[in-house]
């Protein structure tokens, strides 16, 4: 059994793209040990594009977010899918602003 991370980037509960997520994650939960992450059960600031990152130790981002524990579940992942509301052809929702 591989270890799969599924990353839900909508704040819309229930909403088609969680819908969608959660029926990947039940068939792969078959021969699979499968983990939902939903970006709207944590803090997660947009990325400025600063780059300080790649000067800190641990490439740590100055924004004090969220983002190392989900980091850290994938990290622990054999793989993961993710499931972004489309839109205008980019990744939306809860990675590009989140309150």
């Amino acid at each position: 059994m591989i270890r799969i991370v599924v990353l839900i980037g909508s704040n819309r509960r229930n909403g088609n793209t969680e819908l969608l997520a959660k029926a990947f994650a039940e068939g792969a939960s078959k021969n699979n040990i499968v983990e939902l992450v939903s970006a709207d059960d944590y803090t997660v600031n947009p990325c400025i594009g600063c780059n300080t990152c790649f000067l800190r130790e641990g490439n740590k981002c100055f924004q004090n977010d969220d983002m190392p524990k989900i980091y850290e579940k994938l990290r622990n992942a054999d793989g993961f899918k993710s499931s972004f509301l489309g839109g205008w052809e980019k990744i939306r929702g809860m990675y590009e602003i989140h309150n």
